[in-house]
Parts: structure tokens; C-alpha cells; sequence
């Protein structure tokens, strides 16, 4: 298995937050898929709960009818300002002592000046980094279920998550 540790600096915003964010999503999707026993609220003033619509219109008349088809909706998104470092392969999927060492390799080594301004988009299925100039640049796209450990650095400004990775990558 290869796994990659990609690591931010938030200036404007504590990496704790990003965890945290990362973390109660990851939550609330467990609850709904009925992993969790709990059924406590995770919604805060940054993660609204929405309720999908469940009926569509028959025709273009407007002649609304019953009927029980979800409809498609955009998925909740918290977006996150921050500088992304860039990425460092790591021997495990997880744990303090594999992602801190990362961190601190990855903020040490990279110049300050090669830091690249982003936006994290966080929402239930992915984690799509952006260029804060380009929003049609990804610079990483993670799907929820690759992530395998998450956490923040030894300075609370620095945070890292780490991903699995296909074997090509």
C-alpha cells in the first residue's frame, strides 16, 4: 500500500478547524449510514443539516403530484482558505507518529515562497483542493473514503491528512 501525507499551513484559520471539520463530517456520514449507535447532532454553525426534496412535478404545467423520487441536490461544502505545502509519501496509513514527522519534513524542506495559496473544499464525499487564483485548478482531489488519518502538527498552523494512493500514482 503507498499512502501520501499532503500538508497545509492555515493562517487565517487554526488547521484545527480543518480537522475538526474533516472529523465531524466523517461522523455525520457514519451516523446516516448507520455505523454509528449515536444519533447526536453534529450540526454546527458551520455544517447545516438540509433536508432533501422528495417530490418532483409531473409536468412543465406545474401540476404537482406526490411522488417519492429524491431529487438530486448539491452536496454541503465548507470551504477553507489556507497555503498548501505539498505532499511527502509516508510507510503507514495513520497515526501521530507517522503524519507529525511528515509535517515537519514537508514545512521544513519547501520554501515559504513555493507555499501555494488554496482553498480546501471539504463536503461529505471529498476533499478537493483548489488555487485560490484558479478554482478550476485541483491540486488534490480526495475522495472521503481514501482518507486514512488526519491530524495537526506540532505548531497547531500546520495540519495533514493522509491518503491512500493507487499503486501508479
Amino acid at each position: 500500500n503507498i499512502y501520501k501525507c499532503h500538508v497545509f499551513r492555515c493562517d487565517n484559520t487554526s488547521a484545527r478547524i480543518i480537522a475538526n471539520t474533516l472529523r465531524d463530517i466523517c461522523k455525520h456520514l457514519m451516523i446516516e449510514r448507520g455505523l454509528l449507535n449515536t444519533t447526536r447532532d453534529f450540526s454546527n454553525n458551520e455544517i447545516i443539516t438540509q433536508k432533501r426534496p422528495t417530490s418532483f412535478p409531473e409536468s412543465i404545467d406545474n401540476d404537482m403530484t406526490e411522488v417519492s423520487f429524491p431529487t438530486p441536490m448539491e452536496e454541503q461544502k465548507k470551504h477553507l482558505p489556507c497555503k498548501y505545502l505539498g505532499c511527502i509519501y509516508v510507510e503507514k496509513p495513520g497515526g501521530m507518529h507517522v503524519l507529525r514527522p511528515a509535517i515537519e519534513k514537508v514545512s521544513q524542506t519547501v520554501p515559504e515562497d513555493k507555499w501555494i495559496p488554496v482553498i480546501v473544499n471539504i463536503s461529505p464525499t471529498s476533499i478537493i483542493v483548489s488555487s485560490e487564483d484558479d478554482p478550476n485548478e485541483q491540486l488534490v482531489d480526495c475522495r472521503i473514503r481514501y482518507l486514512s488519518f488526519l491530524g495537526v502538527g506540532q505548531n497547531t498552523t500546520f495540519c495533514g491528512i493522509i491518503i491512500h494512493c493507487a499503486d501508479n500514482s
